[in-house]
């Protein structure tokens, strides 16, 4: 597990694991404003290592609010330790992330605070907004954008695959991050090469105009330098030959 900063105040903690010939990331974000927020808690192995992660950048007894992209467990691995040491932190969702958490983990309903794109998330010295992402694997999936340090949390949206860890995207060889970029964003939403590209061309739109100065997949590199690249290249998706399985060596 490693953590590091992506902007002020706003720190990315991920850890890994290989599959095959690739290393798969699995991140969260942790927003250290006045009222504190992780925006999901990676997978079920090393709970205990996350929330040392997140106490090394704020008191996890302090978090406000728990967001969930969507409930698969690779993002909700800590939650309920998270709410044990958080006794006020909310968990961001919708009606059906809710039901889902509560089916899984039993959790009540009053730990819930029910959000959809649109709605804004005080955290006392900014905001945080609710957004839809272009691309999703679950009917709940929802980004948190902290309009304060313009980082999108986007989700399963904009991940990589790749034959190992890079913290960043602009680190990485080109052709390599491509080859990455639409391996994953295929492969975990086979659905794309199924849409009407005009249709699909506005809600890569709605990310665009957030005019995002970072964003944080949950799987993937950080992507700070050529993000309009990265739209361009989700855009391009529907039309797209489909790439064989698995990634190739």
């Amino acid at each position: 597990m490693t953590v590091f900063p992506v902007a002020p105040d706003v720190h990315l903690v991920s850890r890994t694991a290989r599959v095959g010939n690739t290393v798969r990331q699995v991140n969260a974000v942790v927003i250290a404003a006045e009222h504190p927020m992780i925006v999901d808690t990676t997978f079920p192995a090393e709970i205990d290592d996350l929330i040392a992660e997140v106490g090394s950048i704020v008191d996890p007894a302090n978090l406000a609010f728990i967001a969930v992209t969507h409930a698969d467990p690779d993002h909700t691995g800590a939650l309920v330790r998270l709410l044990l040491r958080a006794p006020h932190a909310r968990v961001l969702t919708n009606a059906v992330g809710m039901e889902k958490l509560k089916s899984d983990f039993g959790l009540p309903e009053y730990r819930f605070l029910l959000v959809e794109p649109g709605a804004s998330i005080d955290l006392g010295d900014r905001r945080v907004e609710v957004h839809s992402v272009p691309l999703f694997d679950q009917p709940e999936t929802m980004a948190f954008f902290d309009d304060a340090r313009r980082v999108l949390c986007s989700s399963d949206c904009f991940g990589a695959v790749l034959p190992e860890y890079f913290r960043f995207a602009d680190d990485l060889d080109v052709e390599l991050y491509r080859l990455g970029f639409d391996y994953w964003n295929q492969s975990n939403h086979p659905w794309v090469r199924l849409v009407d590209p005009a249709k699909f061309k506005p809600a890569v739109g709605d990310v665009r105009r957030l005019e995002p100065g970072v964003i944080c997949s949950s799987h993937g590199p950080v992507i700070r330098q050529n993000i309009e690249r990265a739209l361009e290249w989700i855009e391009a998706l529907p039309a797209a030959d489909v790439l064989p399985l698995p990634f190739p060596a």
